[in-house]
């Protein structure tokens, strides 16, 4: 009975050398300089301008401002603009919500103008002179 069982434990590892394991390929990185208009379904490292009419799109650095009515599925990790509509989730958000209807933001550093959005933590900036 002792072989059968060595023999498993033995081509255990044979049998799952085979499988592709996480991380093997590098990430795609993409750029955008400019207003990602209508956008569907894209995933992008930088975003250095607005996003306009997008839906299921992921942006890890966003520089600029989110708004269009048909907005919807947006997520952003760290951005630094207004979010002016749509259906939006932030992590980190240095700007202000203009409309916050379906908003959801980890950490806003700035203000919620609306009082819709959901803000889990909000650090309000020192007046600029």
């Amino acid at each position: 009975m002792k072989t059968p069982f060595r023999v498993l434990l033995l081509t255990l590892p044979l049998l799952f050398s085979g499988c592709p394991g996480g991380g093997t390929e590098p990430p795609v990185v993409e750029f955008q300089e400019g207003d990602l208009v209508g956008a569907r379904g894209r995933t992008l490292s930088y975003v250095r301008g607005n996003l306009i009419d997008c839906r299921n799109t992921s942006v890890e650095y966003l520089v600029g401002d989110i708004r269009g009515d048909r907005t919807l599925r947006v997520w952003v990790n760290v951005m630094q603009g207004n979010i002016e509509s749509g259906a939006v989730t932030v992590n980190i958000l240095r700007g202000d919500i203009i409309s916050g209807e379906n908003v959801t933001v980890n950490l806003l550093i700035g203000e919620d103008f609306s009082g819709q959005a959901q803000v889990v933590r909000q650090i309000r900036r020192p007046l600029e002179d």
